[in-house]
């Protein structure tokens, strides 16, 4: 007799390519011009933030705020992520009956992978060696729609895609979380990079990467 296992796994793998081209297929988009708006999966508005928006909105927070922009915007993120996470999993779970806090990891980070990407903010790369041993989630952000918008700046600027990368693991973990922006490219990183895991292991670690330590050296020490 047959094992039932690999069943399970075709049927996994098949519900998130459903999932997948469902929600974020190029075929469900549906572009309204006299609105001004793009829709996807359930008419759910995708978001497409221009960089003379993003730029506006440094330029609008920064004259009223000061140096507060960039906590003004972790938390608009974190906020974001939360909501995002909720309605990620009602639509999967139209799709595929046992939500997105029951798929495979793997299916997990490719729904994640794909929304990011879909919604212009950059491409998400999730590194989860380190998540059984250690507790860290390691994640590489490329083409950065915020470093683009203020590559003027000679400092981190993710902080909205930080927020929300916490926000929808919050969310799913039901644990409380943080980050920190290990690598931006406009300190000169390739890319954006982040760690998340427990608040009181990002304090410890706040000195380092103020230090600009090698994002390397930053999760050696964490993993001691």
């Amino acid at each position: 007799m047959s094992s039932p296992a690999p069943i399970q796994e075709t049927t996994q793998t098949e519900a998130t390519e459903m999932v997948l081209q469902r929600i974020f297929g190029e075929d469900q988009l549906c572009y309204t011009l006299d609105e001004g708006t793009v829709r996807g999966y359930a008419e759910y508005r995708v978001i497409y933030l221009s960089e003379d928006v993003i730029r506006g909105i440094y330029e609008a927070l920064l004259h009223e705020t000061g140096e507060a922009w960039s906590l003004i915007l972790k938390t608009a993120g974190l906020t974001w992520g939360r909501r995002t996470a909720k309605t990620l999993n009602r639509q999967v779970n139209e799709i595929a009956p046992q939500g997105l806090d029951r798929l495979s990891v793997q299916s997990f980070f490719s729904v994640l992978e794909s929304y990011y990407q879909l919604h212009g903010w950059g491409r998400a790369d999730f590194d989860l060696s380190m998540a059984r041993s250690a507790g860290l989630i390691r994640v590489t952000f490329k083409n950065s729609i915020f470093a683009r918008a203020l590559s003027d700046l000679a400092e981190p600027v993710d902080h909205m895609v930080g927020g929300m990368l916490v926000g929808m693991f919050e969310a799913m973990s039901r644990r409380d979380l943080d980050y920190a922006e290990i690598a931006s490219p406009l300190l000169g990183a390739p890319q954006t990079e982040f760690l998340i895991t427990a608040p009181a292991r990002i304090d410890q670690i706040r000195s380092m990467v103020d230090d600009r330590t090698p994002p390397d050296e930053i999760c050696e020490f964490l993993c001691r």
